[in-house]
């Protein structure tokens, strides 16, 4: 079940989770969208057909780099996972992925179980609201850029 957040700041918003529990997560920036997709069109120098296969592939492989995330056992499975969902994300310009990605991969493997925890619930979160978005964009036959 998706909540709205209410804003209360200029950098967070409070959210409630599946469980009822509040918390606060960072608010995306001056409406900021999940994917930057004009970004993205200098990244594939203007080729639409190359924008749809990169948020394809994208689409397709997120949900994998995330399962490996969450599988992790080890310092280096988890660095490597938090590692590929930044660089991945970074490439279609999904900066809010990156960056919870980014915080995942600083994150000391022996450090308390809740740290770990809660990156990987932010991270999955970013991941689903980019991969929604781009959905979104994929069903309404518009093109990728506008």
């Amino acid at each position: 079940m998706l909540f709205e957040p209410q804003i209360i700041g200029s950098q967070f918003a409070l959210e409630s989770g599946e469980l009822g529990e509040r918390r606060l997560r960072p608010r995306l920036e001056g409406g900021t969208k999940p994917v930057d997709l004009v970004y993205l069109s200098r990244f594939t120098l203007g080729n639409a057909g190359l924008e749809r296969e990169v948020l394809d592939l994208f689409l397709t492989h997120a949900p994998r780099y995330l399962a490996a995330l969450r599988a992790a056992d080890t310092a280096k499975a988890w660095h490597d996972a938090a590692h590929t969902i930044k660089g991945a994300a970074r490439g279609i310009g999904a900066w809010r992925v990156g960056r919870c990605a980014e915080a995942a991969e600083r994150i000391d493997f022996g450090t308390a179980h809740d740290r770990r925890a809660f990156c990987l619930d932010m991270t999955s979160e970013a991941l689903d609201e980019a991969m929604g978005y781009i959905t979104a964009i994929r069903l309404s036959g518009r093109p990728v850029r506008k």
